[in-house]
């Protein structure tokens, strides 16, 4: 086992491919911070709940990141990294689309937090 460690390199293309993936992905979520807190004072959400929003991707990656390591195992690392790439796209879809329509605080701040999750 210790000759495929010493075999991999840390400049392969699949290791750089990851790498990027995972910088870019992360890169959706600075970019977008900065207006999420001037939009969410405009909706009128208390900064509680601002917080809130922002600490949930982080507690969810907490949570789920001691499993991913079955899951990696089970689909394997390309379906895994497609289908989390989807639902990431799929949560700045739907955070991007409820800006634009007109929702009660409730809803808003709900679609918000479940948006973040992924």
């Amino acid at each position: 086992m210790d000759d495929y460690f010493k075999k991999q390199s840390l400049l392969s293309p699949v290791f750089l491919r990851v790498c990027s993936i995972t910088l870019l992905s992360n890169c959706g979520y600075s970019i977008i911070a900065p207006f999420m807190s001037v939009v969410l004072d405009q909706r009128g959400v208390n900064q509680v709940l601002a917080g809130l929003i922002f600490a949930i991707y982080s507690l969810a990656f907490v949570v789920v990141s001691p499993f991913m390591g079955e899951v990696i195992q089970f689909f394997g690392n390309v379906k895994t990294i497609c289908l989390g790439l989807a639902l990431m796209g799929t949560s700045f879809l739907v955070y991007g689309l409820i800006q634009a329509i007109e929702i009660n605080l409730f809803w808003y701040v709900s679609i918000s937090l479940i948006s973040r999750i992924f």
